[in-house]
């Protein structure tokens, strides 16, 4: 990805335009006038109709490092952008607050050592089912995860998961936005909310 970044600096000016962010960020332009709008991203904002906004590309590159840490497209809250809004809009995340905290790196860090210490009791290299109790999801599940390489198993007789790298699955930002969540991956997200909560 670094390679990426230097090619963007190279190829962009210090300050871009909101057309130049979309294409950078491969987002539609709603998204990011709605990353900008709510300062996800910050920019100047004229208020013309016109060459609006002025973005200083190097928080654009900060952004998408924060998407890539996280595994994540854009940092858009899921379902904002639906065709019916007002159904959508009727669904609260009771873990948004949790999203917002892990998008720095040290906050990651503390969910690491969260699993750390929760899996403290498993052997270092797990089965399919030692993940199946660990998350709450079913077999197969577990098994698609494999298949679409979120977590490297080594194959044999029984999958071999090393526990450092089920771990780092827990941390991504694609299990912790997971919708239709297991009771124990809630239960588990619930109880690093409310440890954090007492620091």
């Amino acid at each position: 990805m670094q390679k990426y970044y230097d090619f963007l600096r190279e190829q962009y000016p210090e300050n871009i335009s909101l057309q130049q962010f979309y294409q950078i960020g491969h987002i539609s332009k709603r998204k990011a006038k709605w990353l900008l709008d709510n300062k996800v991203v910050p920019c100047r904002d004229s208020g013309k109709k016109t060459r609006r906004y002025t973005i200083v590309l190097e928080d654009v590159i900060l952004y998408l490092q924060k998407c890539s840490a996280l595994g994540l497209s854009d940092l858009a809250p899921n379902g904002i952008f639906s065709s019916k809004p007002q159904i959508r809009a009727k669904k609260i995340d009771e873990f948004q607050e949790l999203y917002t905290y892990l998008e720095l790196p040290e906050h990651q860090e503390q969910l690491r050592q969260y699993y750390n210490i929760k899996l403290k009791s498993y052997q270092d290299a797990l089965i399919t089912l030692d993940v199946v109790q660990i998350t709450g999801f079913s077999k197969s599940i577990v098994n698609e995860w494999i298949k679409k390489q979120h977590f490297k198993a080594f194959r044999g007789k029984t999958n071999r998961i090393p526990k450092q790298y089920l771990i780092d699955f827990l941390c991504s930002g694609y299990y912790v936005r997971i919708r239709r969540r297991s009771d124990k991956q809630r239960a588990d997200m619930l109880g690093f909310l409310e440890l954090i909560s007492t620091q």
